[in-house]
């Protein structure tokens, strides 16, 4: 983690935070996303993402150890790292990438789309959109708990 944070020159706290929120705190290459749309792993690749981007399938990260993957997450990350500033931009770059760079108020997805249906609990407020801000509130949350635990 801290080779790869080193490397990008970013916190590894918040790939640790983005990570912790993606495995529900497990940190488990094998960890299946709860939607059922067949992401899986430390930061929940895709597919498309597996496939297309990174050259192997979600079959293929799903059997790697956690120190296997990293390589994969250091490859995804490849074309977002220089925007990286924030825990925020990390997770966007994971979430939303399109939305990395976008300040807090971007809207993401609106109601009716299928988009914003799958992602209707971080519309707390019930808007009936889905705002950057909102998408970032619970890797924030990740990333103060596990700040509890540092030395």
């Amino acid at each position: 983690m801290r080779e790869l944070a080193d490397k990008r020159k970013f916190d590894a706290n918040w790939l640790m935070a983005v990570m912790a929120l993606e495995t529900g705190g497990k940190f488990k290459a094998y960890t299946p996303e709860k939607g059922g749309t067949g992401a899986v792993g430390l930061i929940q690749f895709t597919r498309t993402t597996a496939r297309k981007t990174l050259g192997t399938t979600t079959e293929a990260l799903a059997r790697m150890t956690e120190v296997q993957q990293l390589d994969y997450v250091d490859k995804y990350f490849e074309p977002y790292y220089r925007d990286i500033k924030s825990l925020d931009d990390m997770y966007m770059s994971v979430f939303y990438p399109a939305a990395r760079t976008r300040p807090n108020d971007y809207v993401l997805f609106s109601a009716p789309s299928k988009e914003y249906t799958n992602n209707s609990s971080l519309d707390c407020a019930h808007k009936g959109y889905v705002t950057r801000e909102d998408a970032v509130y619970r890797v924030r949350n990740w990333l103060k708990e596990g700040k509890q635990y540092v030395a």
